[in-house]
């Protein structure tokens, strides 16, 4: 039998009508409504807006595909050393921000990822959060205490299962550009976050090389793939209740000739790490920067207000339980080995610096 801990709880509500939930026999049960959410193989099976059944389901097996397909991992070990850096970089910065102990995060989009055990051993106490059973299944190679059942979530996150004003951090990792109606994804973050709550988004952006291609590919897109200009972004923000404070840029990529932008790179980088404030030209360089070259934003905005525009809850469609194709066979494949290595290696580099 699979129970929920008191303390996940608390924290967590119905996604169809923000009741509270008991924890009956491998279930949570809204005690408003009385939807049944299944508990199955440590992850909670939520779910997403009924009228959406057959976008989701597409969602979902395009994301299967692409992110635990072992056969074609050698893509995912090469983004892996400067992906975890990123990460653990940012959420370095969003402890020393928030400052204090017993913070409660939310990872979106979280995937297979280690940013939840990153943000776990940085003192969060952290809920994942992944529309696709697969993706948020793989993840359990991340092994941390405070990642136990009741923490592992499947869900559309423009309806988060959680209490109003209850998270103080919400963490996104190139997940937005995923998400179609970011502006409702904002929105809901706002619900959810506690007044002076942060929202970390680190996102690829348009610019104009990727404008270019756009225009040759006749306007054609990779489904699933939304990417937004870093103006777009930094302004909805701003427009739905949050003051963003910092703002980087982080870039994976280096130049096989010009040195000079790899110097440029390596630059704006390391602000990151130095915690550097960011002032109205640091702003107006980056994002001219990013128009031009690209790279990843990295936005820090702190919640200033609620806003009243919180849309209606849907009538709920939980996941299947048979859209989990995983089992513990993919958690203990060898091929996995590298992703530690990695994970150590950087945790290594930041304890020595």
């Amino acid at each position: 039998m699979q129970k929920v801990r008191k303390k996940a709880l608390d924290i967590l509500r119905c996604q169809q009508c923000l009741g509270k939930l008991s924890c009956g026999q491998n279930e949570l049960v809204c005690m408003k409504c009385n939807l049944r959410f299944p508990i199955h193989q440590g992850l909670i099976f939520m779910g997403f807006d009924e009228n959406k059944t057959r976008e989701i389901n597409k969602i979902i097996f395009e994301e299967r595909k692409h992110q635990t397909n072992l056969d074609e991992i050698q893509k995912h070990y090469d983004f892996a050393y400067p992906s975890f850096k990123i990460g653990l970089s940012s959420i370095r910065v969003l402890k020393y921000d928030i400052g204090k102990k017993n913070m409660i995060a939310v990872d979106l989009g979280s995937g297979g990822a280690p940013m939840s055990k990153m943000l776990s051993e940085n003192g969060f106490d952290t809920f994942r959060c992944e529309l696709d059973p697969n993706s948020l299944y793989s993840g359990f190679i991340w092994k941390h205490n405070k990642l136990y059942t009741g923490k592992h979530i499947v869900c559309d996150a423009t309806f988060l299962p959680f209490e109003n004003c209850s998270i103080d951090a919400v963490f996104c990792k190139e997940f937005i550009h995923h998400v179609k109606d970011y502006k409702s994804l904002f929105i809901e973050i706002n619900r959810v976050l506690k007044n002076g709550g942060i929202f970390l988004m680190i996102e690829p952006t348009h610019n104009l090389i990727y404008i270019s291609d756009f225009l040759k590919k006749q306007g054609s897109h990779k489904f699933g793939h939304y990417y937004q200009s870093t103006f777009n972004y930094y302004s909805t923000v701003k427009k739905n209740g949050f003051f963003p404070y910092r703002y980087y840029l982080y870039f994976y990529d280096r130049s096989r000739r010009l040195n000079f932008l790899n110097l440029m790179k390596d630059f704006l980088n390391n602000q990151i790490d130095l915690k550097s404030k960011t002032t109205k030209l640091d702003l107006l360089f980056r994002m001219c920067i990013n128009m031009l070259i690209g790279g990843s934003i990295v936005i820090y905005s702190r919640k200033i207000r609620n806003i009243n525009t919180y849309k209606k809850r849907p009538n709920i469609q939980v996941v299947e339980l048979s859209q989990l194709k995983l089992n513990e066979n993919y958690l203990t494949d060898d091929r996995l080995n590298k992703f530690y290595e990695i994970f150590n290696k950087i945790r290594n580099e930041f304890i020595e610096s």
